[in-house]
């Protein structure tokens, strides 16, 4: 089993994460480090009332990751997370708005050139019904 898959595994990287000693983590759960490192090994199991101390030391620790590896290992993490993804989702919905605003001035931009292009049309069929100007041929040489 990979290290975040069982509780002694969590609670392995949850030590290493916050630099203690297995001695450390034993004065915390109220056991020693062998009992510490029987634990981390899976070999025994850690009591509520450990892991409630664990939790008074440590409020940041998510209790959910800890027992059943659910969500993020401090609840900081997944705050932080949450506030970047949502900072994220504004960045694109104002490019988003950027591009529609975009879209639309060029809507009108092109909106103009047909416009004129009709307007052109016009004059020339008016100057050529004239006699002022001489029709073009499309289509290329005479």
């Amino acid at each position: 089993m990979t290290i975040q898959t069982t509780f002694g595994g969590r609670l392995r990287s949850f030590r290493r994460h916050k630099n203690l000693t297995g001695d450390e983590l034993g004065d915390i759960f109220g056991v020693g480090k062998a009992r510490v490192s029987g634990i981390e090994n899976d070999k025994w199991g850690a009591t509520l009332e450990s892991c409630l101390r664990l939790w008074a030391a440590f409020p940041d620790l998510n209790l959910d990751w800890l027992l059943t590896g659910r969500g993020g290992m401090l609840y900081v993490e997944e705050h932080v997370r949450l506030a970047f993804l949502q900072a994220e989702q504004e960045k694109l919905q104002m490019e988003k708005d950027k591009l529609q605003e975009e879209k639309g001035r060029l809507q009108a931009v092109k909106d103009q050139l047909e416009a004129a292009r009709s307007k052109a049309e016009a004059l020339e069929g008016l100057l050529t019904r004239h006699g002022i100007m001489v029709p073009k041929h499309k289509g290329g040489s005479r």
